[in-house]
């Protein structure tokens, strides 16, 4: 993950400087007990996906689904570079 973290945060970086037109946003459902594996304790590995990916993560509450499942949904947003690191890093 920090070999990976360091070449893309220099990609990030510049990346972040695009205008926002070429912004995309994508969802996941997560079942809600795995979720706490995905923000880590005190929020730190979502905190670290965030930064090394530079992508905007937001994570919904829970919400009930047929047969009483809870899943929460991950909306990720930024440049397809950003959105599709910040995918891979949550289903590490």
């Amino acid at each position: 993950l920090a070999a990976l973290a360091g070449s893309q945060l220099r990609t990030n970086h510049t990346n972040r400087q695009q205008p926002a037109a070429n912004n995309q946003t994508h969802e996941m459902t997560v079942p809600n007990e795995l979720i706490g594996c995905i923000i880590g304790k005190g929020g730190t590995k979502i905190a670290e996906i965030r930064q090394i990916s530079g992508a905007m993560i937001r994570i919904s509450n829970c919400e009930e689904r047929e047969g009483g499942a809870t899943d929460r949904t991950i909306t990720i947003t930024g440049n397809p570079d950003s959105v599709a690191l910040a995918q891979y890093l949550i289903n590490m």
